[in-house]
């Protein structure tokens, strides 16, 4: 593993990111489709499993686009592109749903496609350490504050469920640097725990009790 190194334009700060030697092709996680589903079932199957894989591509391809920044815009650049990655409608979801079903189900349709999506994509590790290196002290408070945006997007499409089972991939970017960021990031990242972390407090506390008596049984 090498590192590769983001400036400012002045010159004046470096930032030490660590870049892999070798980059692979994210391999699928989807599976076959059941012979005992009905057609519409199959077919609204099948447009699922497309936007899995479109998904995994574009994730890919950003989280390589990190190892390619040389400044802080370029950051900021990337950044953007992952908020579009999660926050366009995928296509399966815009079109005709199966038919017979309620709001409610086609709600819960919606919320499983985007939490599965997400937490059972091969690139969710390499994504975490990104975003935690984007709330590094050196870097400006705009490449922060994007990076927040990111945050908000993922804990909103996989909810507690989804951040219960990833709680140390995504907290490990976020309480370390709580104490080493400005003030507008500070409240905004206070916000985001608020809403996501405190609501769930009890839960989050049963989980690493459970996980720890499992570690030492």
């Amino acid at each position: 593993m090498s590192n590769h190194v983001v400036s400012n334009r002045t010159g004046s700060q470096t930032l030490s990111v660590p870049t892999t030697s070798q980059q692979s092709q994210p391999s699928s996680h989807l599976r076959s489709i059941p012979s005992h589903m009905s057609s519409d079932a199959r077919a609204d199957d099948r447009r699922y499993q497309k936007e899995f894989r479109r998904f995994e591509q574009e994730l890919f391809s950003v989280v390589i686009s990190f190892e390619q920044a040389k400044e802080w815009a370029d950051l900021s650049n990337v950044l953007a592109r992952l908020h579009r990655v999660f926050t366009t409608v995928p296509e399966c979801l815009r079109q005709k749903p199966t038919a017979g079903l309620s709001m409610e189900e086609l709600k819960q349709q919606s919320e499983a496609f985007y939490r599965k999506r997400l937490t059972k994509s091969n690139m969710k590790k390499k994504l975490g350490r990104r975003l935690a290196q984007c709330l590094n002290p050196q870097l400006p408070s705009g490449v922060h504050l994007n990076t927040l945006k990111i945050y908000e997007s993922i804990f909103n499409q996989i909810g507690a469920e989804g951040l219960v089972g990833d709680l140390g991939l995504y907290s490990s970017g976020l309480f370390p640097n709580i104490a080493n960021v400005g003030k507008q990031v500070k409240a905004a990242l206070l916000l985001l725990l608020e809403k996501h972390y405190l609501p769930y407090y009890g839960y989050f506390c049963f989980e690493f009790e459970l996980t720890f008596k499992d570690l030492i049984d």
